[in-house]
């Protein structure tokens, strides 16, 4: 199906290899001689990267449905790794402020917000006008009321979409075109 929809191949990789292109060299950085403060911070990176590949559902998909280029599935652009990567970056809104709380980025909107997979499972829709370093702005979906509150994981809970706690479900139908008109209303 992916190959198909993007006219490319999947990747096909190691969980060492997806670790390390989502992710850092660690021994690489010490033999080139980073500061210890930065090889930490990036040692860091890895664990959070190290939780989502012990996700069964994540880890398949990152090692064996991840195009190797951009496609559109019910109108929203699957990333490959790389772009994941550059997702999840510090200071990329929301992907770089949600990641190191269990989000990752897999796909993004026309008007540039995301969805990610959750490390517990499940996929949600984060708002990338709603998360900053130190606040979450959000629409509450209900009552229409504008929301602004700490950053804090139940808060991050607050201003997402729960979009189905059936990742592999949820994946099969967006693949198939099947949720467009359920994501084109979110953006």
């Amino acid at each position: 199906m992916v190959i198909a929809k993007s006219h490319a191949d999947v990747v096909r990789c190691s969980i060492d290899e997806a670790r390390l292109a989502l992710g850092f060299d660690i021994a690489a950085m010490l033999k080139n001689g980073f500061e210890p403060a930065i090889v930490e911070e990036h040692e860091a990176i890895n664990g959070i990267i190290d939780s989502f590949l012990s996700n069964l559902v994540i880890r398949e998909y990152l090692t064996t449905l991840t195009p190797r280029e951009v496609y559109s599935a019910s109108g929203v652009r699957l990333l490959p790794l790389e772009d994941i990567r550059g997702e999840i970056a510090r200071g990329a809104a929301p992907g770089g402020f949600i990641f190191p709380h269990g989000y990752l980025v897999f796909a993004t909107s026309i008007g540039g917000n995301t969805m990610c997979l959750h490390a517990q499972g499940g996929v949600v829709w984060a708002d990338h006008h709603s998360f900053t370093n130190h606040l979450i702005t959000y629409k509450d979906r209900v009552t229409g009321e504008w929301h602004e509150v700490p950053f804090t994981p139940e808060n991050i809970e607050l201003a997402t979409v729960k979009l189905s706690n059936d990742a592999p479900t949820f994946l099969a139908d967006l693949l198939n075109d099947k949720l467009e008109t359920e994501l084109e209303s979110l953006d």
